[in-house]
């Protein structure tokens, strides 16, 4: 909680850096893509192989994505962190796309999980 409010201290401190920052999220979303184009068109003898896998990696993705969404609907509705605890706006007016859906169960937990390692 405290790395998080130091960082949103910043916010509205400079019109530049917060557009910056609100940019720099749509630039994360072209690097993933970026290297999941090269990893897909990548030459070597493993290659239909990493691309099964990533065709398999986005499908799994995808169907955690909407049964998280199910979910979530399911279950009563919880404020997201950042507007539960308050936060610093930026200085210019902005929307977020995923103000008014709940924060529990959360996307980025869901896709970012995986299984536990194979005892042995």
């Amino acid at each position: 909680m405290s790395i998080f409010r130091a960082l949103n201290d910043f916010c509205g401190w400079s019109a530049a850096l917060d557009r910056v920052v609100v940019h720099l999220e749509v630039l994360k979303g072209s690097i993933f893509m970026g290297i999941v184009g090269v990893l897909w068109y990548w030459p070597d003898k493993e290659m239909p192989r990493r691309r099964e896998t990533i065709l398999i990696m986005i499908l799994a993705v995808a169907l955690s994505l909407v049964v998280n969404r199910v979910i979530s609907s399911l279950l009563p509705y919880r404020d997201r962190p950042m507007y539960a605890i308050g936060t610093n706006a930026p200085t210019f007016e902005w929307h977020a796309d995923l103000e008014h859906w709940s924060s529990f169960p959360s996307d980025n937990a869901t896709y970012l999980l995986r299984s536990p390692p194979a005892s042995g």
